[in-house]
């Protein structure tokens, strides 16, 4: 990966994966010294900062939008923020190719068109390849596409050729949940300081199928987990009864013995 890397190629990732308890500017510091043969140290504290490595560090902050931001501990940056800082990681290696794996997933309308200005504003010398289930996102910034269908090509062309086939508008997102006499009463629930479930209530009574919608981020899958005793009792509030029964205080596996067990493709249909 490593070797790979050095050719040229960068890459962001779907779920952030940034250093939360270093600052911005140490993250793409981190960064920008990671293609050099040279040891450093992890917090960059062993040398002085020489003109050029500076540079290359504003310019990632200020092609990403985040210079603002650099003094500013990563971990309460806000989920825009941290996207931004990924993609400006991503581009202080300098990459000749940029592989961008959904870098809008989760963000806001105001954040998703913030992220595709930066995106379109990138130079024009830099290939890339950009993943993304959003649709009019896609075909926004790309110069051409290939539709993906259960790993299999099923079209590709120009972005308007794509809008308007048949084929890609019939592609959909479905699930089913077959959970039974669930209730949910108030429930939050945090990922470290991120408050991601805000007061979700809902029933699911016998023999119904119930189906969440939402972005990605949206809270689907943190909601399934802390159905499944899988969040530390400590970090969410609120109430889960099983046929009667509060599943409060009782591990996964007690709540699989008596529940019907937690699959991640049930009870998310996601969709743009």
């Amino acid at each position: 990966m490593h070797r790979r890397a050095a050719l040229g190629i960068g890459r962001t990732y779907q779920i952030t994966n940034l250093f939360g308890d270093l600052t911005v500017e140490e993250n793409v510091r981190l960064a920008v010294r990671g293609p050099s043969r040279s040891k450093f140290s992890f917090f960059g504290r062993d040398r002085p900062r020489d003109g050029e490595e500076q540079a290359a560090v504003e310019r990632a902050l200020a092609v990403a939008g985040i210079q603002g931001r650099r003094e500013t501990v990563t971990r309460t940056l806000s989920y825009g923020e941290q996207r931004q800082l990924e993609l400006a990681l991503a581009l202080a290696g300098k990459p000749r190719l940029l592989l961008l794996d959904e870098p809008a997933a989760g963000l806001s309308a105001a954040e998703r068109a913030r992220m595709a200005r930066i995106i379109r504003e990138l130079p024009a010398d830099l290939s890339m390849v950009l993943i993304e289930h959003d649709i009019e996102l896609a075909l926004g910034l790309t110069d051409y596409v290939t539709c993906l269908h259960f790993g299999q090509v099923l079209t590709e062309g120009k972005p308007d050729a794509i809008r308007n086939d048949p084929k890609s508008r019939r592609s959909t997102w479905e699930g089913r949940t077959m959970l039974d006499g669930l209730s949910i009463a108030g429930l939050h629930s945090y990922y470290g300081e991120a408050h991601v479930l805000q007061g979700v209530s809902l029933e699911v009574a016998r023999r119904t199928v119930v189906a969440l919608l939402g972005r990605n981020g949206m809270g689907k899958s943190t909601l399934i987990r802390s159905i499944m005793g899988l969040r530390p009792p400590a970090v969410h509030e609120g109430e889960i009864l099983y046929r009667g029964e509060s599943l409060r205080g009782l591990s996964p596996h007690q709540i699989a013995r008596g529940a019907s067990g937690w699959c991640r493709r049930a009870a998310v249909c996601s969709r743009r």
